[in-house]
């Protein structure tokens, strides 16, 4: 997906001079809100001929039609009635939560304890849990998520995490 920098913008800066972003959109026709240096909105400047008929809103619904490659920048923005709209980061196949992901790592190794590195990666790489953008947890947050979780998990040293014996 190719970007042209001039309509990036930060969330930050849509929140203290939401008029200004909004000449922008009036400018450019579309500006993409970044959240955490990822694209997250798209706010798209209405143009109000362009609304799709109920005919067009049919087939944009059919399936078939979410397979089409090229969809004319008309019904795009048509579609989007100049509202902003969210992009939903893929979930994990498996839903787990950190905790529970952690816990069935912990199970299956060695002794029961694991590098929280070690343990963020293993998480990451079977699946088991994205955080919301789908990036992987970072070997903090499981740090984290052991020291809340006091019931459940040890903190030893070298960041070593071992599960408790239930």
């Amino acid at each position: 997906m190719k970007v042209e920098l001039e309509s990036i913008v930060a969330m930050e800066e849509l929140e203290r001079d939401a008029k200004g972003v909004f000449a922008r959109v009036a400018q450019q026709g579309e500006v993409i809100v970044f959240v955490n240096n990822m694209p997250a909105y798209v706010i798209q400047k209405f143009a109000g001929e362009e609304r799709p008929s109920q005919e067009e809103k049919k087939r944009e619904s059919a399936p078939q039609a979410k397979n089409k490659a090229k969809i004319s920048q008309k019904k795009v923005v048509s579609k989007k009635v100049g509202r902003v709209t969210k992009k939903r980061a893929s979930s994990s196949s498996k839903g787990l939560t950190l905790k529970a992901a952690a816990k069935q790592i912990l199970l299956e190794s060695e002794g029961k304890q694991m590098h929280v590195q070690a343990l963020a990666d293993a998480i990451y790489d079977r699946g088991l849990y994205q955080k919301k953008d789908g990036s992987k947890a970072m070997a903090t947050q499981v740090r984290a998520m052991c020291a809340q979780y006091q019931d459940d998990f040890v903190a030893l040293a070298g960041n070593i995490v071992q599960m408790k014996e239930s």
